[in-house]
């Protein structure tokens, strides 16, 4: 019942905003309130969704990629100015990179998030949580 009241509420806001954006843009830098009701509505069609499968279909192991980054948020914010990641990816997948044409930058910045969440994962592993 939950997943379809925040359904509701979601499209209700999307709907209205959208709406709202015919006399009054839609501008994400001055948050102007059509802004603000998409956003909003955005906000809790994706609530509604990550509810109904973790919560309602409990398939929480779908979230652990997410836990794993939660768990230590301000490390990584901080480790990344201190360990190289994207020099280790170019270590690894630089020739990958190479042959991969137009695609060459995606490879290598998925390849730095693949190496910064090993470290995270790390770091879970041992549990090791660095808090502020």
């Amino acid at each position: 019942m939950k997943v379809f009241g925040l359904l509701a509420a979601g499209l209700v806001c999307l709907g209205l905003g959208i709406l709202w954006g015919r006399w009054f843009p839609i501008i994400k830098n001055l948050w102007t309130r059509s802004y603000v009701l998409v956003a909003g509505g955005h906000s809790l069609i994706l609530l509604a969704f990550f509810f109904a499968i973790l919560d309602v279909l409990r398939l929480r192991w779908l979230a652990f990629f997410f836990v794993v980054i939660g768990a230590n948020a301000i490390t990584i914010y901080v480790a990344k100015e201190i360990i190289p990641f994207g020099r280790i990816a170019d270590f690894f997948l630089g020739g990958a990179a190479k042959h991969s044409g137009a695609y060459s930058q995606i490879v290598l910045l998925a390849g730095t998030i693949v190496v910064e969440w090993l470290f995270l994962l790390y770091l879970y592993r041992r549990k090791i949580f660095l808090r502020v």
